[in-house]
């Protein structure tokens, strides 16, 4: 799902101190990033063309799509772009898809640049810390095919693991809560709340039973036509991501242009205590049993 964020929190992030991190600041580089596909998007000024990030519409709408769309313009919803001038409401859901399939980091940047006398790509390798000398990072260390080795830098290091594995890494390198790191025997090289503020997305799940007659997720993305429809086409269920549309909504707490929560319409078959979807098989046995 292409969501940017909302440009409130990165205006927070900015009075916070975090220098260079305001909307403002980070908007020119979303929009050199982004290679827009639909026009709708591309005309309210908030979107680019001609990045390697090939933004679009999915290609399938399941059966559920409109009839949704319509309830959420009778109940008086806006319909919009989340990210443009505002977040609120509901909205046909833009993916980072490129001919019906992922446009991956790896993709849009990656690939084009694997050629390139001064690139590495090293896969399989376990990164265990960044070397810092002089409070700045010289180098990283980390595992392949059984060794471990340390690359240098001569200018800098950049940390992309995700959420959880950065900010490990920093602490398996010296920086975090000095409690922690010291029941780990881990040299201290600053003393910071590194990983204290993570919070998980919480996400009640409310099951809705359809028609007999619309065949199941698995069903579909099984169908022998439907299998050649992505083959010859790149489009049809294959070439969705099982979401119809989505909407940020604000609830009591907050304000039309800080929307706190997430509607999120999804096409799956019904989990079974056999096979839970972030519940316990007790659970699903109380929720669909009746």
């Amino acid at each position: 799902m292409y969501v940017r964020g909302n440009r409130k929190a990165y205006d927070n992030w900015a009075k916070q101190g975090c220098v260079g991190w305001s909307y403002s600041d980070v908007n020119p580089y979303f929009l050199k990033a982004e290679n827009n596909q639909n026009r709708d998007y591309i005309a309210n000024g908030y979107h680019a063309v001609g990045g390697p990030l090939r933004v679009a519409k999915q290609r399938y709408y399941s059966e559920t799509f409109y009839p949704i769309h319509e309830a959420a313009k009778q109940l008086g919803y806006k319909y919009d772009d989340p990210n443009g001038r505002n977040q609120s409401g509901f909205y046909d859901s833009q993916t980072t898809m490129r001919r019906g399939q992922r446009c991956s980091t790896a993709k849009a940047y990656l690939v084009p640049a694997e050629n390139r006398t001064n690139l590495n790509i090293i896969t399989n390798a376990f990164v265990r810390k960044v070397q810092i000398e002089d409070d700045r990072a010289q180098g990283v260390e980390f595992d392949h095919d059984g060794k471990t080795y340390t690359v240098k830098a001569k200018r800098e290091v950049i940390l992309s693991a995700g959420t959880v594995n950065s900010a490990q890494l920093l602490m398996l390198s010296g920086i975090g809560p000095k409690e922690h790191l010291e029941e780990f025997d881990i040299p201290v090289i600053l003393d910071l709340p590194v990983g204290e503020n993570f919070q998980e997305q919480g996400g009640p799940s409310l099951f809705f039973e359809l028609d007999p007659k619309i065949p199941n997720y698995q069903e579909k993305l099984g169908n022998n036509a439907n299998v050649e429809e992505y083959i010859n086409k790149r489009t049809g269920v294959l070439a969705g991501v099982g979401a119809n549309p989505l909407a940020h909504l604000p609830s009591k707490y907050t304000t039309l242009d800080y929307p706190d929560y997430l509607l999120n319409f999804v096409e799956r078959n019904a989990p079974t205590p056999e096979f839970p979807i972030e519940m316990t098989a007790d659970v699903i046995r109380k929720y669909f049993g009746p």
